[in-house]
C-alpha cells in the first residue's frame, strides 16, 4: 500500500497521477466498448486488421509490464526501489506499455469504426503524450542516467533498440 505524501507538492503531484490514470482507463473503456458493441457488425477484412493490432499492441504492453515486475505500478510516479529499466522492450521505446496500448486502441478503434471511438483515441494519444511528459519529469528527477536514455530511445514509435556501437 503507498504511504501517505509527507508534503503538499506531493500530495498535488499523487493527485495529478491519478487523475491521468483514471482518465486513461475511462478512455480505454470507452474505446473497448464501442468495439464490443460493433463486434457483430464486422467486415472480415476489417475485422482480422483490428484484431491483430489488439493481440500485437496488448502483448507489447505485457512485454513492457513484465520487465518493470513488482516495479509496476499504475500511477505514473516510479515505485519505490525501482531501478531505470533502458533493455528489451524498454531498449525500443521509453514507454512500451503506453505505445501498447495505444497500438491496441488504434485496433479496437478500427474495429469500432465509429466517431466515437476515433475521438477517444485521439484524446487518449493526447493524454498519453502529457502523462508520458509528467512520468520522465518524475523519472528525470530520480534517475541520473535518465536523460542519456531518452535522447537514444524514442517515447513511443519502436525502432531497433541502441547497441552502443
Amino acid at each position: 500500500m503507498a504511504s501517505a505524501p509527507s508534503h503538499p507538492d506531493e500530495a498535488h503531484e499523487e493527485w495529478i497521477g491519478w487523475v491521468l490514470v483514471s482518465t486513461q482507463f475511462a478512455l480505454i473503456g470507452t474505446i473497448a466498448a464501442e468495439a464490443l458493441r460493433r463486434l457483430p457488425l464486422l467486415r472480415w477484412g476489417r475485422g482480422v486488421a483490428g484484431a491483430a493490432s489488439v493481440l500485437g499492441g496488448g502483448a507489447f504492453a505485457l512485454w513492457g509490464a513484465g520487465a518493470l515486475g513488482g516495479a509496476l505500478r499504475a500511477h505514473p510516479a516510479p515505485a519505490a526501489g525501482a531501478t531505470l529499466r533502458t533493455s528489451g522492450a524498454y531498449g525500443w521505446v521509453r514507454h512500451p506499455i503506453y505505445s501498447g496500448v495505444l497500438w491496441a486502441c488504434a485496433g479496437a478503434s478500427v474495429l469500432a469504426g465509429t466517431w466515437r471511438a476515433l475521438g477517444a483515441f485521439a484524446a487518449l494519444v493526447a493524454l498519453l503524450q502529457v502523462k508520458s511528459r509528467y512520468e520522465e519529469r518524475l523519472l528525470r528527477a530520480r534517475f541520473d542516467g535518465y536523460e542519456a536514455y531518452a535522447a537514444r530511445t524514442p517515447r513511443f514509435l519502436p525502432r531497433r533498440p541502441h547497441t552502443g556501437a
